[in-house]
């Protein structure tokens, strides 16, 4: 029976000890499944965080860039309207040539007419005076 009890003693210590190695065992196991998956998740963040910054950075020079076209466009419109007050002004000077040369063939004209008639009453003066 001594030999029993010490067989069953042994095979208790022995169960003990590989409860002892298991439980050791699933420990490591879940501490490098716990390190493996925060590296997992330290490595997804920098991506994303690198993404991110990415974005970020596109953001700000699309930011810039909108404002620099912005100014940009700005300025042609103010060139644009100057050019365009620039034209007008150029039509009307040239309205008013036309408006010149028109009155100076008119006044042409009349003088034409005027020159005209005192031949014309020249003419009848002379002749009333031969007669």
């Amino acid at each position: 029976m001594v030999e029993l009890e010490a067989a069953l003693t042994s095979m208790v210590q022995m169960h003990a000890s590989r409860k002892v190695q298991a439980k050791e065992l699933t420990e490591k196991a879940k501490k490098d499944a716990l390190a493996a998956a925060a590296v997992v998740a330290n490595l997804l963040v920098e991506t994303l965080n690198g993404d991110v910054h990415k974005s970020f950075q596109s953001e700000k020079q699309i930011a810039s860039e909108a404002q620099a076209l912005g100014t940009t466009v700005q300025k042609f419109n103010k060139q644009t309207k100057l050019w365009i007050s620039m034209v007008n002004e150029f039509n009307e000077a040239l309205k008013e040539i036309g408006d010149f040369e028109n009155w100076i063939k008119i006044i042409e004209y009349d003088c034409e007419a005027i020159a005209n008639a005192i031949r014309h009453v020249s003419l009848i003066s002379g002749r009333s005076s031969f007669t």
